[in-house]
C-alpha cells in the first residue's frame, strides 16, 4: 500500500479448508483491474476474499464509509460497494491465508437462519449501488435484476428471464454510455460475463443434442 498510492482497498485469495482443516478449493486469482472490479460491484462481491483485505483509513474516513447494521452477514459487499464510487479497489495474486468453511461460520448461519432477510438485504444493496453510480432503473428493472442476480445463484433460468435480463442490461449500457463512465469497455464485460453464465445453465456441452457451431461433424 505504500508503494502504490493509488490503490485504497486491497485484497488477497485464500485456500479453503474444512472443519478438519481438509483442502477443499482455492479461492483463485482475485480480479486487478479495478475499473472491473467496480463493475462488478454494481450487482455483487466476489473479487477477492473478504478476511484479507486491507484499506485505507483516509478513505473511510473522508468519504463517510461505514460497516452497516442488519445486513444479515452481507456487510463486507455493502462496504465495497460504498467504497467503489470513491476509490481504487483492487487484487493481488498471492494466496494470504486458509479460511475454514464450517456449518457455524456466519455466512453459513445467515444462510440457514436469515436466508430471506438476506437476500432482501442483497437485493437492497444492489439497488443502492446502482442509483449511487448514476443509473436510474425503474422497479421492474430492479426486480429483475434483484430475482436473476442472485447471491446464490438457480440451477436454472427460463428464456423469458435471459431475456429481461438482456433488456435490463443493454439499458444499463445505454445510461453508462450517456454517463460517460470510465468502466465502459469493463463494465460491458462484467454484464455479458453474468449474462452468459446463466445462459449456461440451459446448455449441456457434453449432452448428444449439443452441437458447437450449429455443425455437425460427425
Amino acid at each position: 500500500m505504500e508503494k502504490h498510492p493509488e490503490v485504497d482497498v486491497l485484497g488477497g485469495a485464500d485456500i479453503q479448508i474444512d472443519e478438519n482443516g481438509n483442502y477443499i478449493a482455492c479461492s483463485g486469482p482475485p480480479l486487478r483491474n479495478p475499473n472491473l472490479i467496480k463493475s462488478y460491484l454494481l450487482f455483487f462481491s466476489n473479487m477477492f476474499t473478504d478476511c484479507t483485505v486491507m484499506y485505507r483509513r483516509s478513505l473511510v474516513e473522508e468519504n463517510n464509509i461505514k460497516y452497516q447494521e442488519e445486513c444479515y452477514g452481507i456487510h463486507d459487499m455493502k462496504f465495497y460497494m460504498d467504497a467503489s464510487k470513491f476509490g481504487t479497489i483492487k487484487g493481488i495474486d498471492e494466496i494470504l491465508l486458509k479460511k475454514r468453511i464450517y456449518k457455524e461460520q456466519v455466512t453459513q448461519v445467515q444462510l440457514r437462519t436469515n436466508g430471506d432477510k438476506r437476500a432482501n438485504a442483497f437485493a437492497r444493496c444492489q439497488r443502492e449501488s446502482l442509483k449511487d453510480s448514476g443509473f436510474v432503473l425503474d422497479d421492474k428493472c430492479m426486480n429483475i435484476i434483484n430475482s436473476i442476480v442472485t447471491e446464490v445463484p438457480k440451477d436454472h433460468y427460463s428464456v423469458e428471464e435471459l431475456n429481461d435480463l438482456y433488456r435490463v442490461f443493454k439499458e444499463i449500457m445505454l445510461q453508462a454510455t450517456e454517463l460517460k463512465v470510465d468502466y465502459l469497455k469493463e463494465l460491458k464485460f462484467a454484464l455479458t460475463k453474468i449474462l452468459v453464465d446463466r445462459v449456461m445453465t440451459r446448455v449441456d456441452l457434453f449432452s448428444d443434442e449439443f452441437i458447437m457451431g450449429g455443425v455437425c461433424n460427425g
